[in-house]
């Protein structure tokens, strides 16, 4: 049976969890969920980024020992994408990637909707590094931190409309 795990870059479990995840797995696919010991609480910057990096190598590589059959960064960041591609021999997909990738296959233009004004510039050199910038319209911030987005959705809502 195949076996997902989803490395989540920060130290808050918010609202991750193996449970959270179990309805989104095909018919026979585990998914499981693996957090950083230390590090930032969540990613809203690359000062965030750079101490979550270091502590998902480790979970990748333990995860490969452990025969996962692949991994997913849990971060539109895709914190240590790169890193994690050349460190195990397992397929590793970043969210944003993956996502940017079926938005360019199902609409001719797409934006991305962020939640603070500094990762604006991270999501732009994200969609150029992937080769979506003539399709790219631009990145909109909610101003709302990450650790923060389930606690009003009404005012995260009213700042998407």
């Amino acid at each position: 049976m195949p076996h997902i795990r989803v490395l989540v870059p920060v130290t808050a479990s918010g609202p991750r969890s193996a449970d959270d995840l179990s309805g989104l797995a095909a018919p026979g696919v585990t998914l499981s969920c693996a957090f950083i010991p230390e590090g930032p609480p969540s990613i809203e910057s690359r000062f965030d980024e750079a101490f979550s990096v270091p502590w998902l190598i480790p979970l990748a590589l333990d995860a490969e020992r452990e025969g996962v059959d692949g991994l997913v960064i849990d971060c539109m960041g895709d914190p240590g994408l790169g890193a994690l591609r050349e460190a195990v021999d397992v397929p590793v997909v970043g969210v944003a990637q993956a996502a940017m990738s079926v938005a360019g296959m199902l609409a001719q233009r797409f934006g991305v909707v962020t939640v603070r004004d500094r990762t604006t510039t991270m999501v732009n050199e994200l969609v150029d590094l992937y080769g979506h910038a003539g399709r790219y319209v631009g990145c909109a911030p909610i101003d709302v931190p990450v650790l923060k987005i389930h606690d009003d959705p009404g005012k995260v809502r009213a700042d998407l409309s």
